[in-house]
């Protein structure tokens, strides 16, 4: 029978094991290392995840940003800032001229009706530029001509009330906007006085009225978006999601605009504020 052990004193082999507290010790620095891994795995999770949420802010950020910056920079331009001179201007378009400014803010009245909190409206008339621009003008006529012929998809003339902002042109430099009459391969008629249309520089761009609505509302992917209304051809359209609020302060005195977006992905939310120096818009004194 074949010997598995012999525990004779005159053998030298020695058997070797683990005793309890051995095993014991054991299983306990086996769980304290796999705790260790176990959290730093999840704080390196939550890192990512801090990362991705950080990302996705700052790209639904970005795109809403680039939505507002032409239309902040350009507002206002070659557009009358005093009350009191914008209505009278734009008489013939009576739902710009209840703005009574080419920039304002008024409540999310969206938001309002449904007992949330969406933030606020903004409001703004504003130029977009060109690069056709003026080569000759002609007062007594009524008539400007420019470089090249002006695309009929974006200028409409009227003979009636320039009820539409693709009715008005606008050059800086002029007294005003003007309303356009007709179009006839490069010549603009215009429906305005002839000392008017005499203050149109030689070698002005012409630019393009537009008017937009910027608010927050329920979009079709059930949840709130970023919503740009078009004034000219009356479309509203969701432009950025996961924007839960958009809140706009204007500061008269220092012609700044602050904006704050409450960005959200998933179930985070991350508030993001920044601001706009409008340029075109006349500053308020301030009280002495």
């Amino acid at each position: 029978m074949k010997k598995f052990m012999n525990f004779q004193s005159g053998d030298r082999r020695k058997y070797y094991g683990l005793c309890l507290p051995e095993v014991l010790m054991a299983l306990f620095v086996g769980a304290m290392v796999s705790t260790a891994l176990l959290w730093g795995w999840r704080g390196m999770s939550d890192c990512v995840s801090l990362m991705v949420l950080e990302r996705k802010t700052q790209v639904k950020t970005a795109h809403a940003i680039a939505l507002l910056m032409p239309k902040v920079l350009n507002g206002a331009l070659g557009i009358p800032g005093v009350p009191e001179e914008y209505q009278k201007t734009f008489s013939d378009i009576p739902a710009l001229g209840a703005w009574r400014k080419p920039v304002t803010i008024v409540p999310n009245n969206r938001a309002q009706n449904l007992g949330i909190d969406w933030g606020d409206e903004l409001r703004i008339v504003y130029a977009v530029p060109t690069a056709n621009k003026v080569q000759s003008v002609f007062p007594e006529k009524q008539e400007v001509v420019l470089s090249v012929p002006p695309s009929p998809n974006k200028l409409r003339g009227t003979t009636g009330k320039a009820g539409k902002t693709f009715n008005w042109v606008i050059f800086l430099g002029a007294s005003r906007p003007l309303r356009l009459k007709g179009i006839r391969g490069r010549i603009l008629q215009l429906s305005e006085l002839s000392e008017d249309v005499a203050s149109i520089p030689v070698g002005a761009s012409l630019h393009l009225l537009r008017a937009a609505k910027i608010y927050v509302k329920m979009g079709p992917s059930g949840g709130p978006e970023l919503y740009c209304h078009d004034v000219t051809y009356q479309n509203s359209q969701p432009v950025v999601s996961g924007i839960e609020k958009a809140s706009f302060a204007y500061n008269e005195e220092k012609g700044v605009l602050e904006v704050c977006f409450l960005v959200k992905h998933k179930k985070k939310s991350q508030e993001v504020n920044t601001a706009f120096r409008l340029r075109n818009m006349p500053l308020k004194a301030e009280d002495s």
